[in-house]
């Protein structure tokens, strides 16, 4: 069976290498989706292990309709009984680029028309509609006439890994994070540090990718777990299996620094909920004004936009960044994350590894530098 696994705009190439990291081998790249050939097996190791993935859908039904009568039509011809319950809830999402069908809201609303419609003549009574906590998620996709109806398994998006306990303003996405980090040949660094290390995102992340902890490891609920087919024993054996190579650090050492104690604080009360988190280690600095101690191989920040700083400043903040690794980090690799496109510039170094991504809504770039 089809399994469409969706990322972020920009990760879609680290995702297909973690798709074929898991033995995949056949891969089609799409926008911000990866699809796959596999079974329910491969759709429970794909929500439980893929680091880049927001969801995996679980495509059923694919047709071409350029009314909504035959959109309709087309819906009913869906055997719905076989995937959900007339006592179960459900909800409907659309994503509409089409010449035919114009609103997405619209669209959503005749597929429950269609699927509500089969039950009561079926079963003589209705399964209920809720965006609340569903049992069952449709997922409605159209691109001109051609429509994909497909079950989405995850449920509340990937990126929310439940190992949190603290949090800062605006903290990083955790797929982001991994994206970036899979990105950047952190793994071959002997000492880690994150000098604008926030709420531990970053540290947090490229820990469990060194340890094999798998991203979904302290997840409680996948929407695939209220479908008619869950098969425990299966779900059982994928998170038995993922869970045995988790192991500690082994040639990275890991630090992580803030000038703000409150944040180094959050972030090793996070760190602190992973295996073996304990062994990494904190402190406060000011990264323009003191040093790092030991002095690293591989540092990783994502320093201020811009948001509430004058351009002036922002720009000399970049500069003084740029002036500190060149002064103290000869031999040593660099990536900076920004979405601050014209400060980034003020850096004054030659990027070795560039890639265009999107914080939210903020157009953002990777930089990776080898100091000379």
């Amino acid at each position: 069976m089809e399994i469409l696994v969706k990322t972020l705009e920009g990760l879609e190439p680290a995702l297909e290498q973690e798709i074929k990291n898991l033995g995949f081998e056949e891969a089609t790249v799409l926008n911000r989706a990866v699809l796959f050939e596999g079974d329910i097996k491969d759709m429970y190791r794909a929500n439980y292990e893929l680091r880049t993935a927001l969801r995996v859908l679980l495509p059923i039904h694919k047709f071409e309709a350029i009314n909504e009568h035959m959109f309709y039509r087309k819906m009913q011809e869906i055997n719905w009984s076989e995937y959900f319950n007339v006592n179960q809830r459900f909800a409907v999402y659309s994503v509409v680029s089409s010449q035919y069908f114009t609103h997405s809201k619209y669209m959503a609303l005749k597929a429950k028309d269609a699927i509500v419609d089969q039950f009561r003549d079926k079963y003589g009574k209705r399964p209920d509609v809720s965006t609340y906590n569903p049992d069952v998620e449709v997922n409605i996709h159209i691109f001109e006439n051609k429509c994909t109806i497909s079950l989405d398994s995850t449920g509340e998006s990937l990126h929310k890994r439940d190992y949190k306990v603290a949090s800062v303003e605006a903290p990083l996405s955790e797929v982001l994070a991994s994206g970036i980090l899979l990105s950047s040949g952190f793994e071959t660094a002997k000492i880690f540090h994150d000098p604008m290390c926030g709420s531990g995102t970053f540290i947090s992340e490229a820990f469990m990718i060194h340890c094999n902890i798998p991203p979904g490891k302290f997840r409680q609920e996948y929407a695939f777990m209220k479908w008619k087919n869950f098969r425990q024993s299966v779900w059982d054996a994928v998170k038995e299996n993922a869970d045995a190579k988790i192991c500690g650090p082994t040639t990275i050492q890991f630090y992580g620094s803030d000038i703000n104690r409150q944040n180094m604080f959050s972030a090793r009360k996070n760190l602190y909920q992973l295996p073996f988190g304990d062994q990494v280690q904190f402190s406060k600095k000011d990264f323009l004004k003191e040093s790092l101690n030991p002095r690293p191989d591989f540092l990783i920040m994502n320093p201020p936009y811009d948001i509430r700083l004058k351009s002036d400043d922002i720009d000399e903040f970049y500069y003084q960044i740029g002036m500190r690794l060149k002064q103290d980090y000869s031999g040593a690799r660099v990536c900076v994350f920004s979405g601050n496109l014209e400060a980034m510039h003020k850096i004054g170094l030659k990027a070795n590894v560039k890639l265009n991504l999107m914080n939210g809504a903020i157009p953002s770039v990777l930089h990776c530098y080898d100091i000379k």
